[in-house]
């Protein structure tokens, strides 16, 4: 890697809403990975299934501007530049990870976690110069709870789906592909590439869920059955005219067409098709719904619509 650049003087000031007085940080953010990129070259890590925390040089911030209160022993030994990263408390333990960060307390429960930073946002220079500053940052100040996060150059598509296959197996949620060379910039980037595998699956919609919140008075999921009569919600890739008109079903009508949450068809009568991810346990829909597709599957396949009453217009 090249070698580490200074910290800015100034660090990046984070945006203010025009809608609330809410201030988010200038977070890079990831797109997702449509198969129209040769990813040979990119730096490649797992995907971190935790919460995005942003390091002013004092304190946290959620993605959305929300102070994440850690205790003093958990942050000593951080820098005073910012830093990207995660609260990370280990694989398949997202919940509980949730659950400690948004306590008020500072309690103890803070041990459970570590916070992995993946970027310097304040350093001036390519990924390679801000991640070497991370690490060299890591090693030498030894903070107790936080750490770099290595990455790996990408040799090619089998190189990318014999490492998703191995943190998929481990319990990962996935990959993350950052772009040679490229700049810390805020908002989505194609600079940086989530990849996931997804399965797809023909479902039956048996019931309409009333939405909450913004989406009072109107729907708010739809309830599927998958063939082996296995249930869930899918709250996702609804537009707003659906919700508010969304067609009507019959428990013993013939599905239609949806692909959600991304999807260039549209719904028509009575069938929906719901590509998804495998359907979550009723406990994890419960407190985090994933139903949905948001990238291709890494063999090359790419989400698509089962149509039985139209064509896909796009």
């Amino acid at each position: 890697m090249t070698r580490p650049a200074r910290p800015r003087p100034s660090r990046p000031t984070r945006s203010t809403s025009a809608s609330d007085d809410t201030k988010a940080p200038p977070l890079l953010l990831a797109q997702s990975w449509e198969n129209d990129v040769d990813l040979t070259g990119w730096w490649m890590s797992e995907k971190l299934d935790g919460v995005r925390a942003y390091w002013d040089g004092k304190q946290f911030w959620s993605r959305l501007g929300n102070a994440f209160l850690a205790p003093e022993w958990f942050t000593a030994g951080l820098p005073d530049f910012p830093l990207d990263g995660e609260l990370f408390g280990g694989r398949k333990r997202f919940q509980r990870t949730v659950s400690i960060v948004r306590r008020q307390d500072r309690s103890d429960d803070w041990k459970e976690l570590a916070f992995v930073a993946f970027d310097a946002p304040g350093v001036e220079g390519t990924f390679e110069a801000r991640l070497e500053r991370c690490r060299q940052w890591m090693e030498e100040a030894k903070p107790a709870y936080a750490q770099w996060h290595a990455h790996a150059r990408c040799n090619g598509t089998p190189h990318l789906r014999a490492e998703l296959a191995r943190v998929e197996s481990l319990g990962g949620e996935g990959l993350m592909l950052r772009q040679p060379g490229s700049r810390y910039e805020a908002g989505r980037s194609h600079t940086l590439l989530k990849v996931k595998s997804f399965k797809d699956d023909e479902a039956r919609v048996v019931g309409h869920v009333a939405g909450a919140g913004r989406h009072k008075g109107r729907l708010g999921a739809l309830e599927v059955e998958l063939r082996n009569g296995t249930r869930f919600s899918v709250g996702t890739g609804l537009s707003d005219a659906e919700r508010a008109a969304p067609p009507p079903w019959e428990p013993s009508s013939p599905s239609a067409t949806r692909s959600c949450p991304t999807t260039a068809c549209h719904a028509s009568r009575r069938t929906w098709v719901c590509a998804s991810t495998p359907p979550p346990s009723p406990r994890a829909e419960a407190s985090r719904p994933t139903a949905g597709v948001t990238g291709p599957l890494v063999d090359g396949a790419a989400p698509h619509c089962h149509l039985t009453d139209g064509a896909c217009p796009g």
